[in-house]
């Protein structure tokens, strides 16, 4: 699977993101079909989220913007983010 900070500018676009998306998800379900420890894939769920999220706070300029942020909150925010 490819990082999304990998993504080039052309990939970000709904459609792209899309499909890199349902690779991920897809991923990971077949992990957990083949036993994989649930802590590690939702651990794993909330990283891919993390770059993906990073990747397009640069894409979109707002790393330039020096009085605004991102908050993560609740599971997210804990590294639990569930589907």
């Amino acid at each position: 699977l490819q990082s999304p900070l990998t993504f080039s500018d052309e990939q970000i676009n709904i459609g792209e993101l899309k499909q890199e998306l349902e690779k991920f998800s897809s991923n990971l379900n077949q992990e957990f079909l083949n036993h994989h420890p649930v802590t590690s894939l939702v651990l794993a769920r909330a990283e891919y989220m993390d770059l993906l999220l990073n990747r397009l706070w640069q894409h979109f300029g707002f790393k330039d913007i020096y009085n605004i942020s991102l908050v993560a909150v609740g599971g997210y925010g804990r590294g639990e983010l569930h589907p």
